[in-house]
């Protein structure tokens, strides 16, 4: 879905509002990486619904009760490289692209 309203965008709309909109839309992925990266790092509190205590009082064990791999917390670093989580990759590589937008709309 998201190919075919991009080619309609890009049929419709001109080039430079569509490249700010790239922007717009990588910004925004870059926020959210932010976000979590400092849930995970304790900058900040995450939301209760996803974070330490935030299943009632239950784990991962009590709401699976089959072998499943537990669940991993909003405030919890599930995969790392290079000591970064994967939401701090996710923000540098959308920072990354939004200033690539940004270079196109100014080109445009």
């Amino acid at each position: 879905m998201a190919i075919l309203i991009g080619i309609v965008a890009l049929k419709l709309l001109p080039n430079r509002l569509v490249a700010w909109l790239g922007a717009a839309a990588a910004a925004a992925t870059a926020s959210i990486g932010l976000y979590h990266t400092g849930v995970e790092r304790d900058w900040w509190e995450g939301p209760t619904s996803c974070t330490g205590g935030g299943l009632g009082g239950l784990d991962g064990e009590d709401l699976l009760s089959f072998d499943a791999p537990g669940i991993v917390m909003c405030d919890e670093v599930a995969w790392q490289f290079l000591t970064l989580s994967m939401a701090s990759w996710n923000a540098l590589f959308s920072l990354v692209l939004a200033a690539l937008w940004i270079l196109a709309a100014r080109k445009t």
